[in-house]
């Protein structure tokens, strides 16, 4: 059984499908509630566009192993795939039943969120009540409620993240982030250390250096947008803030050149409308 898997795996690594399927059914042949085979078969099923037949093998182990959760997750995995995301919120939410563990309250949001259904954050809030030391949940958490304009609640989460990780680069940066678009003061200190973790991190890079220009230090912001562009030049954002911070500077071409290229680069960012605005006033 363990040797036609093996077989398998080789088989799909060098992407043999054919030859890993025959494995893998010479595997089950022999024991055909063998877990590592039936989830092999599931995986060259999908590779071969075949849903259908791994959600057949997800039924199966779920007929095969009532009592955990292995076969629901599979079930929702493959619905992630075909779009069905409120289906698939339903085959996660039985697996977390069988087995409440993080993956799986993580996979509910991420379905949930999909979905478009209302506080697609629920599931990682009940995490949270009965797990308060889970910092990547908590992380997660934050991070959603950004992407809902909870601000307020997004640097809470932060804020208990970064007290008990403190190089935590990610949760800095959004935590500084959050305290900027909140007004408050010690979003340029949050920055700062952010940024002497992980100074060659250009999203780190440009936080800081956008924090600073927005706070009148436009000079030593500019250093740090400039060297944030030439590490991730395809950012249509970190431009943005490049050209705002030509302009405070009182560079004026320099602006105008910087918006233009990131408009021609990226149309519909997600400044585009205050960059056009900005380069209509420059060319005034």
């Amino acid at each position: 059984t363990q040797a036609h898997l093996a077989l398998g795996r080789v088989n799909m690594q060098l992407d043999d499908t054919k030859s890993a399927k025959n494995n893998v059914n010479k595997s089950l042949s022999l024991s055909e509630d063998f877990l590592p085979a039936q989830l092999l078969m599931a995986q060259l099923e999908w590779k071969e566009k075949r849903p259908k037949a791994a959600l057949a093998i997800a039924k199966k182990i779920q007929q095969q192993r009532p009592t955990e959760s292995v076969g629901f997750r599979l079930q929702g995995d493959v619905l992630m795939t075909q779009g069905e995301y409120s289906l698939a919120v339903k085959s996660y939410q039985q697996a977390y039943d069988k087995s409440p563990i993080a993956p799986l309250a993580i996979v509910i949001y991420q379905a949930r969120k999909k979905a478009n259904i209302k506080k697609p954050y629920a599931p990682l809030e009940t995490w949270l009540e009965k797990n308060p030391d889970d910092q990547l949940v908590r992380s997660i958490l934050a991070g959603s409620y950004q992407e809902n304009g909870m601000l307020e609640k997004a640097a809470e989460e932060y804020r208990a993240v970064v007290k008990s990780r403190p190089k935590d680069v990610a949760a800095l940066n959004n935590l500084a982030w959050s305290s900027h678009m909140l007004g408050r003061a010690d979003a340029l200190d949050y920055a700062k250390r952010a940024y002497d973790l992980a100074s060659d991190n250009p999203a780190v890079a440009d936080t800081f250096g956008w924090l600073l220009v927005e706070t009148g230090k436009a000079k030593r912001g500019l250093v740090l947008l400039q060297q944030a562009v030439l590490k991730a030049p395809h950012i249509a954002e970190i431009r943005y803030h490049l050209g705002v911070g030509f302009h405070k500077a009182g560079r004026k071409a320099e602006a105008k050149s910087e918006l233009k290229r990131v408009l021609d680069m990226s149309p519909n960012f997600s400044e585009a409308k205050a960059a056009r605005a900005l380069l209509a006033e420059l060319e005034n």
